[in-house]
């Protein structure tokens, strides 16, 4: 069997920093970058376009990546369409905990220390070592800066989640996850399986008014759970942080991949990542008309196929009586 070329001078394709390449066939790179998060694959024909996005778009794709392996996806593969990985940069509170659960993957056990470099009140990579493990926290975080990492590295203290310790060596700051950070991590392992709620992930579109009024919410209600919708609830909590807390306190996620003439819906996208990140049932649906727009990364998920809301509701209302009856 062939070894993989190695390829010269090994560069990650997003940041242009050190990164370990390989060849494994002729069309495209695997890559292994600690500033994009860990490993990759990317298609030769897509690095132009790589070259070309500006350092959002570079953070954009980063977290999306270190999304799909959250999810057991352990080495992606960078999309030929970036539409719906071009989305919404995360709220603080998501990169917050996106450091927090780096942190904790660095230190699994209770009491061990998380070292970070700092001087001055600045965080700064000294050695080669210490240099890998910011870009990885820079890559979780969505960050682009070190002060963007201090900042949120204040924040989780701030929460109770974090807590500096004594540290004998000078220069450095050491951390230790609370038995709150500890709890919080843990609590998004589980769904909460007493809830009740269902929430409803879908294009907010006059054009869909009906099928949400008298398919989907009917057929969750008539199912015995209440249906929410982001846009239904009045608060003044910043959006993002309201969706990623109700997500949480769901039973299980309803999604509509209906799109428009101006394509994909990259919030719904992003909310069944989170959903299924956390281990949370998703239910697909879809007009007809759309199925056969549904990006290839959600494909091998079947999604109930409809024409009419009539339709819609029976055979939503079918799925979730069969999740009723399901434990957890």
């Amino acid at each position: 069997m062939a070894h993989p070329e190695k390829i010269e001078p090994p560069r990650c394709p997003i940041w242009n920093t050190q990164a370990e390449v390989k060849k494994p066939n002729k069309g495209s790179l695997q890559v292994d970058s600690s500033r994009a998060g860990g490993g990759y694959v990317i298609s030769t024909a897509m690095l132009d376009t790589i070259r070309d996005l500006s350092e959002d778009q570079q953070v954009l794709l980063t977290s999306w990546l270190v999304k799909e392996r959250s999810m057991g996806n352990k080495v992606p593969t960078v999309p030929d369409q970036l539409e719906h990985v071009l989305g919404n940069t995360p709220s603080v509170y998501q990169r917050a905990f996106d450091l927090l659960r780096y942190i904790h993957s660095c230190t699994p056990r209770i009491g061990n220390v998380f070292k970070v470099k700092v001087k001055n009140g600045t965080l700064y990579p000294e050695t080669e070592k210490s240099k890998n493990n910011d870009e990885r926290m820079l890559a979780w975080s969505a960050s682009t800066e070190m002060d963007e990492l201090l900042y949120l590295l204040q924040f989780l203290e701030e929460q109770g989640w974090l807590e500096q310790a004594t540290s004998p060596e000078g220069g450095y700051n050491w951390y230790i996850l609370t038995v709150k950070g500890h709890s919080q991590i843990d609590s998004l392992k589980r769904p909460t399986v007493t809830s009740t709620q269902v929430f409803v992930a879908m294009w907010f579109s006059p054009e869909l008014k009906d099928a949400y009024e008298q398919g989907i919410e009917p057929a969750i209600r008539s199912s015995g759970y209440t249906a929410m919708r982001i846009d239904k609830e009045h608060h003044l909590d910043k959006i993002d942080d309201k969706i990623i807390a109700e997500i949480r306190r769901s039973k299980f996620m309803v999604a509509d991949l209906t799109q428009g003439a101006d394509g994909v819906r990259g919030s719904v996208y992003y909310e069944i990542g989170f959903a299924h990140g956390l281990n949370i049932p998703v239910i697909f649906t879809c007009r007809k008309d759309s199925i056969d727009k549904i990006h290839f990364d959600i494909r091998q998920y079947p999604a109930i196929p409809w024409n009419d809301v009539t339709e819609l509701r029976e055979n939503l209302e079918n799925r979730c009586r069969f999740r009723l009856m399901l434990p957890g």
